[in-house]
């Protein structure tokens, strides 16, 4: 078993690297010390070991357990004996009386994120599995997810600066433990995987059940989530196609759409169109809250347009076209002479529309 997983998991990851076309053979791996995490790492030593490479181990202290730090040491002592560097990353301060769950999964990621752009590592690996992500799915159909959340989680998406991989997503967690009974690699149980307060564990001890009542199975939650993503990456690539033949930029932060073509549009691109604007021009990690976004669509649609702050992002109508800013904090009214001073001493012999005139002066207010 342990040879041809280890078989299994070098041909199924170098086939990952290359369809991402990651070169970097410096990988820093999450490790919990719960036996997903602790086959993730054993399995990517065999690997550098084959292929070339390093890697390095990072386990976050969140302190929300009396024996997280043991179980971090105990990491260490392991990652020690089987010559891994290993790097214990600490979540200082108060934690949170509510929204535990999430607060921590934020912290965790900002954490080894830091860490990995700190070391210039920029490939950053975690050990969720086939069983995790048909929670996932399960969780996002509760919450009314869309086509991109019942999509599940990426094998490869972004966090930051860091490319986040998530290599165990098609193995079974049993394969796994079986894997380190096979080494003789005792793992640690987390406590919290078995409190009924979250709703991951309430999900994961009714699994079972749902096979057994109604035939739904493991497989077939995440056959599911294959099917979704590969729907949300052509409505992605349709998001992008629209954006770069139809969106005009201005100085990289100011876009401008053709109200009368945005109309034209199915009403999926044109969310996914205003999404994606929003969340990259103010730089941010998710889209604003949905309802926000059509609420501007309804609008489009309705033709009652009303200039709003939005994501942190001012979305203008002006002049037959739908602009997008940065929000700026500074309201002052301008003066058409101090415009066209600041205009003249900062781009004499750059043509630009007014409303990019206003964002660029009301910016510079700003510094």
């Amino acid at each position: 078993m342990s040879k041809s997983l280890e078989s299994k998991f070098s041909e199924n990851f170098s086939q990952l690297l290359e369809k991402e076309k990651i070169s970097d053979s410096l990988f820093a791996i999450g490790v919990s010390g719960g036996a997903d995490s602790l086959t993730l790492v054993f399995l990517m030593q065999a690997y550098v070991k084959q292929f070339g490479g390093k890697i390095v181990a990072l386990t976050v202290n969140h302190g929300l357990r009396v024996d997280s730090l043991e179980e971090a040491i105990y990491v260490t002592k392991l990652m020690k004996a089987n010559q891994i560097e290993h790097h214990i990353l600490t979540w200082q301060g108060e934690k949170p009386k509510t929204g535990i769950e999430e607060a921590a999964r934020k912290t965790r990621y900002a954490l080894m994120n830091d860490f990995c752009v700190k070391h210039k590592i920029s490939n950053l690996l975690v050990a969720h599995h086939k069983i995790d992500q048909a929670e996932t799915f399960l969780i996002r159909l509760q919450r009314g997810s869309g086509v991109d959340g019942l999509s599940g989680m990426s094998e490869v998406n972004k966090l930051g600066e860091v490319t986040l991989i998530r290599p165990l997503l098609t193995f079974m967690p049993q394969d796994l433990k079986t894997y380190l009974k096979s080494k003789k690699i005792n793992w640690k149980e987390d406590s919290l995987n078995s409190c009924d307060d979250f709703l991951r564990v309430k999900i994961r001890k009714f699994l079972p059940e749902l096979e057994e009542r109604i035939g739904l199975t493991v497989e077939r939650l995440t056959k599911t989530t294959q099917v979704m993503a590969r729907t949300r990456d052509y409505l992605e690539k349709q998001t992008e196609n629209f954006i770069k033949n139809n969106v005009k930029f201005y100085h990289q932060k100011v876009s401008k759409i053709s109200l009368k073509i945005l109309q034209a549009q199915h009403d999926e691109i044109l969310f996914r169109v205003l999404a994606k604007l929003l969340k990259e021009t103010a730089e941010r990690e998710y889209i604003p809250r949905a309802g926000h976004i059509e609420r501007i669509c309804l609008a489009l649609r309705q033709k009652g347009y009303k200039s709003r702050t939005l994501g942190g992002c001012a979305v203008v109508f002006q002049g037959g076209d739908l602009w997008i800013f940065p929000e700026l904090k500074n309201s002052k009214t301008i003066l058409k002479k101090d415009l066209e001073k600041f205009m003249e001493e900062n781009f004499k012999n750059e043509k630009m529309p007014h409303p990019v005139k206003k964002y660029l002066f009301m910016q510079a207010l700003e510094f």
